[in-house]
């Protein structure tokens, strides 16, 4: 943990910082000592990695609603900052046998940046710019939650600093993935990069490498910081038991309850602790914590709890629209509630003060603050939102962060409804075409696709209805009509086949009337969802069918016990995906993997929760039925679960080809071109509907997709065989001079040239045409053509010179032009002078390397490792030197090994590597937290050494993956 970077004493702000400040004695405590463990504090804050209880009998559907958006998303996406206490040479401080540490709450903003407190990452932490923290994040699994497993870790023996207690361990369920992360931005505490540090004196911005949030989710900022408001605090503490008949003389207290003068005096500032995630929680009396001051200030304060461990974590406010916890600022300051202790009691222990609701308790760095932190990052920060997984594609990205970077006027749903958890924001559709992204696609592969959309305008009286088509690449994959009353939600979907691989750009296409649109989405066939990323696990969902089956709420995970999580049902709940596309009708088959054994319901429900049809199905065993016409899925569902729940993972819907249409039933599908008409059906399409070969049409003719009326050379248009409008073709009338044509016959002067009817040419028009190979010369004409003018053959050009279609004068190996028997310009060939790296080439010869490969002249081959070595500071007899380590290389490497000559220079310290020397060269080697670098990735290794002569200076030698 970090110190809070102020808290209160009476009515005095004491500014901590980095530092220490000694705080005033304690009182002997004695028998009056309270019981301070944290896990017993029922009334100070609640245990994040237990799993949100069901709906109990008489609750309000609210409190389940409160307890699922807290941890199905909240808790995940906030983490801990581990970062070591440096001395003033950078060098982690050791107190009582142990390297001492703080740790810090951090919010994932976006896939790789988090917002903390600027205190939790001063001086003491980052001395230089290559310094590192690590970000811890949790995948907590029910075991841990069982208090016969996590309960024996909270027992300390011995005495400090040698106390003793059990580890956690993945067998527990305890699973914590650890990134590397660098300073991008602070704002106090020793500012660095911050665009304006009056309004923003404690908040700093961190970039992680692995990008967390990919498996973790970020969370939105949030929109505004209302006065007033409920607040929501994840952090992440050590979980030890304190009796309560423990003396403020003890030795636990001394040296764990009471804040300490100096870190190490500390047991929690020992690096010996295992993070547990917690949470605020209300108060005895029902209160939530809330904002008890005016939120224009730079710190707002609270009435929430914690500890000064809680530094840097997020507070959260709640979206009044989607329900979504976001983010305001990190925890920044402490009230006279913590008195001189570690952490806040409800009730206070001894002298300390009990906190009551309404007072100043805990205090974050303003909404101010933390926009201003991310305002010279904004670019980055969203384009790392931007990515939608390959294969994968829903309308805004599921973020806000996401739909910021679409350039999309995203707004707060009016008519669209489905049963989306988050009640994500709609777009306005007007007529015409709206781009709205772009999908990862795999050429050959099949994919699903479906659409909502609430009508502005119905069906007309005349039966014609507003259409929708979505269009991936060039081709159209959905076309429909919306066959529904203004203002009513309809969801259609369809089945299709990538004709090409990689990034497609995803359009809707409205005609006829305008709409809302809520949602579009595009999923591979098969492909399972595993939950295992925040963006899979923003589709789930849950309802309780017996109080609200239209109530969606967010689905709550718990760690899977692998690599990822997995969702947890309880009995009387039912799971829903609710992003999957499965608004199409054909023979459905899904599969998913559980732990239980127990026979499961799955099936489809429309918009409104009703049932379209379920089956018995279990873990591992596919489950079949069809949906037919008229029965339009909203989302898929499984529920069931016995006494306990049931953890559902790696759920996979397969959607066989679309049940053929019977041509009567008011839609397009099967092989109808249009509703009801075309392709199989005996009905043909009537003039204006849509096509794909003539014999869809009444009429027997369609053009550019769509059926027409039998043309006319008279009718003022370009239709049949025209070559223009009313000419050419069939028409009895030719085309005049500067008319479409396809062939000489179709104009009046017999010459068609490049698609346009032309007049006879002549050498001296001042035009390019007939034979000429530029205006007026070549060809025919008895002007042969400049240097420079187009040609066809030699005979065209003055010089009798034709190369690339240009006449050109003769060649040179100096005239600045690559001709002749030259491989690049004035180099290679018959020219002396032979070409550089990065020069074309035929033949090694032509090179200076004398290497040419795939037509270029090469540097003989390199290590795919490169290592740079930078001097971060000098002296008469000493220096030091940081060496940048990057993978240059298209595949990820596992270690590295870079070797450095040291001249005339002895090694007083190292770090971040493996080091040995042999004569003059020190190799140094990966350790196992910094081995494993992705394509262009890098990480560092430095070095201080003494000066023993005048050839000090050290250099790479070599940098390999071995």
């Amino acid at each position: 943990m970090r110190v809070l970077s102020g808290w209160v004493l009476g009515s005095l702000v004491v500014s901590l910082g980095s530092g220490c400040s000694a705080s005033e004695p304690a009182e002997e405590l004695g028998e009056l000592a309270e019981p301070i463990e944290l896990h017993d504090r029922g009334a100070s804050f609640g245990l994040a990695f237990q799993p949100s209880a069901p709906l109990q009998n008489g609750e309000a559907m609210s409190a389940l609603q409160a307890r699922l958006t807290r941890r199905s998303f909240a808790t995940q996406a906030t983490g801990a900052i581990i970062a070591p206490y440096l001395d003033e040479a950078g060098v982690q401080v050791i107190q009582n046998g142990a390297p001492v540490r703080f740790t810090c709450g951090a919010t994932l903003v976006s896939p790789s940046y988090v917002i903390t407190a600027a205190h939790c990452v001063d001086a003491d932490t980052f001395k230089k710019a290559t310094d590192t923290v690590l970000l811890e994040l949790y995948r907590p699994t029910q075991r841990l939650a069982l208090e016969s497993t996590w309960r024996p870790k909270t027992q300390l023996t011995g005495t400090f600093p040698n106390y003793e207690h059990e580890s956690f361990s993945a067998e527990d369920g305890y699973l914590v993935d650890r990134y590397s992360c660098t300073l991008s931005v602070r704002c106090g505490f020793g500012s660095l990069n911050c665009p304006n540090t009056s309004t923003a004196p404690d908040v700093a911005l961190l970039r992680c490498e692995g990008r967390p949030g990919d498996r973790y989710g970020y969370l939105n900022l949030a929109s505004s910081d209302r006065p007033d408001a409920d607040v929501y605090v994840p952090w992440k503490h050590e979980v030890y038991d304190i009796a309560a008949t423990e003396l403020s003389t003890s030795d636990k207290y001394l040296h764990y309850v009471e804040y300490p003068t100096s870190y190490g005096d500390n047991y929690h500032y020992l690096d010996r602790n295992q993070l547990l995630p917690l949470e605020t929680i209300p108060f005895p009396n029902g209160a939530q914590p809330r904002k008890v001051s005016d939120v224009s200030q730079l710190t707002v304060w609270t009435d929430a709890l914690g500890c000064h461990g809680t530094s840097g974590s997020g507070f959260l406010q709640q979206d009044p629209a989607t329900g979504a916890w976001e983010l305001l600022g990190p925890a920044a300051v402490g009230g006279s509630s913590f008195g001189n202790l570690l952490c806040q009691h409800l009730p206070g222990v001894g002298t300390q003060r009990t906190p009551a609701p309404g007072g100043q308790h805990l205090g974050y760095s303003s909404l101010v603050q933390t926009r201003t932190v991310l305002a010279n990052s904004t670019a980055a920060w969203l384009a790392d939102c931007a990515p939608q997984p390959p294969g994968r594609f829903s309308l805004g990205g599921r973020s806000a962060c996401a739909r910021a970077q679409t350039g999309l006027a995203f707004a707060p749903r009016a008519n669209y409804r489905d049963l989306d958890p988050w009640a994500s924001p709609t777009l306005s559709l007007a007529t015409g075409i709206t781009q709205v992204g772009a999908v990862e696609l795999e050429a050959g592969k099949s994919y699903r696709v479906s659409v909502g959309v609430a009508a502005a305008t119905g069906c007309a009286s005349g039966g014609s209805c507003p259409t929708i088509s979505v269009r991936v690449g060039a081709a159209e994959v959905l076309f429909s009509p919306l066959q529904v009353a203004a203002g009513q939600t309809v969801l259609v979907g369809a089945l299709f086949t990538a004709a090409s691989g990689g990034s497609q750009p995803v359009s809707v296409v409205a005609e006829g009337g305008s709409g809302e649109l809520g949602s579009l989405d595009i999923a591979a066939n098969a492909a399972p969802n595993a939950f295992d990323t925040g963006y899979e696990r923003a589709e789930a969902a849950l309802v309780v069918p017996s109080v609200d089956a239209r109530k969606a709420l967010p689905l709550r995970f718990v760690g899977d016990g692998a690599q990822g999580f997995a969702g947890l049902l309880y009995p009387g709940e039912r799971m829903l995906l609710t992003r999957p596309a499965v608004a199409l009708q054909g023979t459905l088959s899904m599969r998913f993997s559980s732990p239980s054994t127990t026979a499961f319901t799955c099936g489809f429900v429309d918009t409104s929760g009703a049932v379209l049809g379920s089956v018995a199905c279990s873990s591992g065993v596919a489950a079949s039925f069809s949906l037919v016409s008229g029965a339009t899925a909203a989302a898929w569902f499984i529920e069931g679960a016995p006494e306990g729940g049931a953890e559902i993972d790696n759920v996979a819907l397969v959607v066989d080809a679309p049940a053929p249409s019977p041509c009567s039933d008011g839609m397009k599908n099967g092989t109808e071109s249009d509703v009801d008409c075309g392709g199989s059906c005996t009905a043909d399409c009537a003039v204006g509907k849509a096509c794909g070969v003539a014999a869809d049409c009444v009429s027997n003719l369609c053009a550019a997709g769509k059926c027409v009326a039998a043309p006319t050379c008279s009718d003022g248009m370009k239709n049949g065989t025209e070559s223009d409008v009313d000419c050419g073709g069939s028409c009895t009338a030719d085309c005049a001079v500067g008319k479409a044509c396809g062939v000489a016959a179709d104009c009046v002067s017999n010459l068609c040239t490049a698609g346009k009817c032309v007049a006879a040419p002549t050498c001296s028009d001042g035009m390019k045409n007939g034979t000429e190979s530029d205006v007026d010369c070549g060809g025919s004409c008895t002007a042969d053509c400049a240097v420079g003018k187009a040609c066809g053959v030699a005979a065209d050009c003055v010089s009798n010179l034709c190369t690339a279609g240009k006449c050109v004068a003769a060649p040179t190996c100096n005239d600045g032009s690559k001709n002749g028997t030259e491989s690049d310009v004035d180099c290679g060939g018959s020219c002396t002078a032979d070409c550089a790296v990065g020069k074309a080439c035929g033949v090694a010869a032509d090179c200076v390397s004398n290497l040419c490969t795939a037509g270029k002249c090469v540097n003989p081959p390199v290590s795919s490792v490169v290592a740079t070595l930078a001097f971060a500071s000098q002296w008469d007899v000493g220096y030091c030197a940081s060496v940048t380590v990057t993978n240059k290389s298209s595949a990820a490497i596992a270690s590295w090994t870079t070797v450095i000559q040291l001249s005339q220079s002895n090694v007083s310290s190292a770090w971040s590597a493996s080091f040995t020397t042999v004569g003059g060269n020190m190799t140094a080697r990966s350790l196992a937290w910094n081995g494993q670098l992705s394509p262009n990735g890098s990480t560092s290794f430095g070095f201080c050494a003494n000066k023993t002569g005048a050839s000090w200076q050290p250099k790479v030698v070599s940098a390999a993956s071995p």
